[in-house]
Formats: structure tokens, sequence, C-alpha cells
């Protein structure tokens, strides 16, 4: 669970963050902190907190003589997993998507690869159930998400490269956004055979196989996901 959704200062971080996110406090907005302590029915003490949680996610700023104010877009913190998932809150962002697109491109084929010479037996072996799990939830959107999550989380653990592991945490929180989109338009089973194919190569422990399957696997997701946005094919 992300930190915006614990407990009630978290409930307030995250009614706050996807007001920002989606645009009811635009950019440079003064934001009124008793008027939020009186709407959501909180303490003085429970805003500051979230509004200083905010702050370091880069979506509020206090200044001088204006008191706390919105941050522009180009402010954010899009690598927090809890600003990632405000973008999905009221519907994918297309130009979130595109980006996280060309992350997924230059980091999860390397991964792959790292995964291929250094994956342990533990390792093989979480990624071949998160794999099983992916085809038994087959028509379960929740299910299927958290089951593609879990098993590009494993590839990634899998890399050795604790950056990579790092950065998983952006790729998931976009993951679940977009994966629940392709899943919401239909079913092609085409991915569970392209997820199988990086199992089988990192299992192998073929890089250039491994790289090679995940590269075709996360550009196809990338044209699936810009088509059903009507945005066309991204690659």
């Amino acid at each position: 669970m992300s930190y915006a959704r614990r407990g009630l200062h978290g409930q307030v971080v995250d009614d706050i963050g996807r007001r920002i996110v989606r645009g009811d406090l635009a950019p440079g907005t003064a934001v009124d902190l008793d008027a939020l302590e009186g709407a959501l029915g909180v303490s003085r003490t429970v805003v500051r907190e979230a509004v200083k949680v905010l702050e370091a996610k880069g979506l509020l700023e206090a200044r001088p003589k204006r008191g706390t104010v919105v941050r522009p877009r180009a402010a954010w913190n899009l690598l927090d997993p809890d600003v990632v998932g405000w973008c999905f809150e009221d519907g994918p962002d297309p130009r979130f998507l595109a980006a996280l697109n060309e992350l997924r491109q230059a980091l999860e084929p390397a991964a792959a690869r790292l995964a291929a010479a250094r994956a342990s037996p533990e390792d093989v072996a979480a990624m071949r159930e998160a794999l099983a799990a992916l085809r038994a939830d087959h028509g379960n959107i929740d299910a299927s998400t958290e089951d593609d999550v879990a098993l590009h989380r494993a590839i990634l653990a899998a890399s050795g490269n604790e950056l990579l592991v790092r950065v998983g945490a952006l790729i998931e929180a976009g993951l679940r956004g977009r994966d629940r989109l392709a899943f919401s338009y239909g079913w092609d089973t085409g991915y569970l055979d392209r997820h199988g194919e990086v199992v089988a190569a990192i299992a192998a422990g073929d890089g250039d196989r491994a790289e090679t399957a995940m590269r075709h696997l996360v550009l196809d997701a990338a044209a699936d996901t810009m088509r059903l946005l009507g945005t066309g094919d991204l690659a």
C-alpha cells in the first residue's frame, strides 16, 4: 500500500495530492489551510503534516507572504509512486504513459539481460510463480494487474542492480495504471506468451534472448497502450 493511503494522515495526503494532480488546485494557487481543515474534518496539525509530505513530493511550496502554493507539474517528483498513482486516479494521462513507455524501453530489456546472468534459483522460482498466477488469473483485472507487477518486480530484483530495483517502484505504479487500462479493453492472450518467453530466456541464462524478448514485450505494450488512447503507436 502506498504511503498516501495509510491512516488518517495518509488519507489527507491522498485527498490533497489528487486535487492537485487532477487540476482542481491549479499551479500558483495559494492553498487555504483553514478551509482544508474544515472540508476534511481534521485538525490543523494533520493538515500541516500532510502539507509537509506534499512539499517533499514537489506538489506544494511554502512562500513568504503567500503561504502554501501549488507548484507546477515540472516541479513534481514523478519518481514518487504516490504521484504516479495520482496521475491515473481519474483515467490515464497520455503524456505520462508515453514517458513511462520510453522509460520501460530504456531499462527493462537491460534488466532482463542482467537477470539472465545473475538470477538465483529463488529469483527464477519467483518469476515462474508470478507467471503461473498471471496465467491462472487471466480475465480478472485486479488479480492480473498485481500478478504482472509481481513478475516485473521479480525480474528487476533478479538483475542484482539496486538502482533498477528502486526505479522499479515507479515502473510498478505506472504499470498498475497501464494494465488496468489495457485489461479493461480485452484479453488477447499473446501477452502471456510474451511474458513466458522472457522468463524462459532468463531461466536459461540467455542474455541476448532475454533482452530481445523483453524489448518486444515492452514495445508491444507501448503500441497497445497508445492505440487504446487513440494517440497512435509510440514506437
